[in-house]
């Protein structure tokens, strides 16, 4: 028989953190499941600690070089054999009750073609600083996903196929292709969220999603054009087989903007510092700061918060003292 679930673990140079991310899924409440794990290219001892585990339900898939998260994932779709895809990152750990929560509500409701959660975020050393509560009826997210990207992206179960039948991930819209995927099933069926913490993510400080933030929002905003069109016509540039125009629209913009990237990156720090102080996660807080300012070292509003930050943490200590 078929398991239930298939879940996707891309992983690539995460010895680090690799382990903790299989425990996650194999300390599952919901045990139904095969876990396919494509190392893609891995050059540290990621292959080895995957081989250390002796678990029938785990696949693993050698990429001879680098591919790529998008060609993995995609890679994985196409050998899933479950009814439904859950999604992993490497560095990242899913909940214990996260499956058997997110295939109840699937099993119980055939219009609903994905299902996230709640999430905690927490730093490289695992220590959660605060949770994101994102909205959990299909009508909202159906209101605000044309505009923002609402999601925290493995903290999804999809029906396997509905992703199946979109053709995965485009590989065209690396950087955003999550966006553009959760847009296009959104299209389709309904999505929602469970409003309880399932899922983990560990807010690495090297993510694509800092370090090259000035080229994600140039997708991230071709990603809203093509839903447009989509909402339009029917179909969308890249559907329509126009995807050298969608290349060499992206080549163009990156170019254009490459002057800013730096900028852009820092900010990303900053707007990531001033979050994390309000949430009261003054140590990370610094952390981030710190690379902001070795971007730019002359920004004043950088140097304010970090005083701001490191007075609230001294505050902090003072108080725990005298408690």
């Amino acid at each position: 028989m078929n398991p239930k679930v298939s879940v996707i673990l891309p992983v690539y140079n995460c010895e680090r953190y690799i382990s903790q991310a299989i425990d996650s899924i194999l300390n599952q409440t919901f045990q139904d499941f095969e876990l396919i794990i494509v190392n893609d290219g891995s050059q540290d001892k990621t292959r080895r600690i995957i081989d250390s585990y002796k678990d029938a339900r785990i696949i693993v898939v050698e990429n001879e070089f680098n591919e790529g998260a998008v060609p993995s994932r995609n890679k994985a779709i196409a050998l899933a054999k479950g009814e439904y895809i859950a999604l992993q990152d490497a560095d990242d750990k899913s909940l214990p009750e996260k499956f058997s929560k997110q295939v109840k509500v699937l099993d119980e409701n055939s219009s609903i073609g994905a299902v996230g959660s709640y999430f905690v975020f927490s730093d490289m050393a695992g220590k959660e600083s605060y949770i994101a509560a994102m909205p959990c009826d299909n009508k909202t997210i159906q209101e605000r996903l044309p505009l923002e990207f609402i999601f925290c992206h493995c903290s999804i179960m999809f029906r396997a196929k509905i992703i199946k039948a979109l053709g995965g991930y485009r590989k065209e819209l690396f950087l955003s292709e999550d966006y553009d995927l959760l847009l296009r099933v959104s299209e389709v069926s309904q999505i929602v969220n469970i409003p309880e913490v399932l899922y983990a993510y560990r807010l690495n400080h090297q993510s694509s999603s800092l370090t090259r933030r000035c080229e994600q929002r140039i997708v991230n905003d071709l990603v809203k054009e093509l839903a447009g069109e989509r909402r339009a016509s029917g179909k969308d540039r890249l559907q329509l087989g126009r995807s050298r125009e969608v290349l060499d629209f992206l080549k163009q913009e990156s170019e254009k903007k490459r002057c800013k990237s730096k900028r852009v990156r820092s900010y990303a720090y900053f707007w990531w510092a001033f979050h994390l102080k309000q949430k009261k996660c003054f140590s990370y807080a610094r952390n981030f700061l710190f690379r902001a300012i070795c971007i730019f070292p002359f920004e004043a509003s950088y140097w304010k918060l970090l005083a701001l930050v490191l007075l609230k943490r001294e505050s902090v200590k003072n108080n725990k003292t005298n408690e």
